[in-house]
């Protein structure tokens, strides 16, 4: 899955941190500290489920629109994105918990991306994804419209077990590896 943020091109990456891995089912949760103004983006990863209407929020009243899901390990696992709906308001902890239902194991990723003026659904022009490839396969999701240079693009590659297994293309940055 990949996600293209309606960037200007002051934006930036922050900070990133995942969570979420413990035992049993039900929500999990992870952490961040972002700065006032930034841009909350969260994708987790649910074994063992299929919900695509699981919600994500957090505990500074941040409600967040899913930009899409994607289907993985032969459907029997699902990843989604989401964007958070406000600009962060408070430099302190925030606790984001994703609500999937019923599952084996969820990793949460979060990254905060600094001079957005847009937030939610408006902050993204365009998703695109590829579902259920194997494990060796390279994802390659093509975009319906031309990527804008001076945008961020945010790449997302769901395959839980083998995290480490994935590489980012040439000339990409890798923030997070978590599963």
């Amino acid at each position: 899955m990949l996600l293209l943020l309606f960037a200007p091109p002051r934006v930036a990456f922050v900070s990133s941190a995942s969570g979420g891995d413990t035992a049993g089912t039900g929500n999990r949760t992870a952490t961040i500290t972002p700065a006032v103004g930034d841009l909350l983006i969260v994708a987790y990863n649910a074994s063992a489920n299929t919900n695509t209407s699981a919600t994500v929020s957090d505990d500074q009243g941040g409600t967040y629109t899913k930009i899409d899901t994607a289907l993985w390990d032969t459907s029997a696992d699902i990843g989604a994105v989401y964007v958070r709906d406000q600009l962060v308001t408070s430099a302190v902890l925030h606790t984001v918990t994703t609500a999937t239902g019923s599952n084996t194991a969820t990793s949460i990723g979060i990254i905060a991306v600094s001079g957005m003026t847009r937030a939610g659904a408006a902050a993204v022009r365009q998703s695109a994804k590829t579902e259920n490839e194997a494990s060796a396969t390279t994802p390659a999701p093509a975009f319906s419209s031309a990527v804008l240079t001076a945008n961020m693009t945010i790449a997302v590659a769901f395959n839980g077990r083998n995290a480490a297994q994935r590489a980012p293309p040439s000339g990409w940055a890798e923030r997070l590896d978590i599963g």
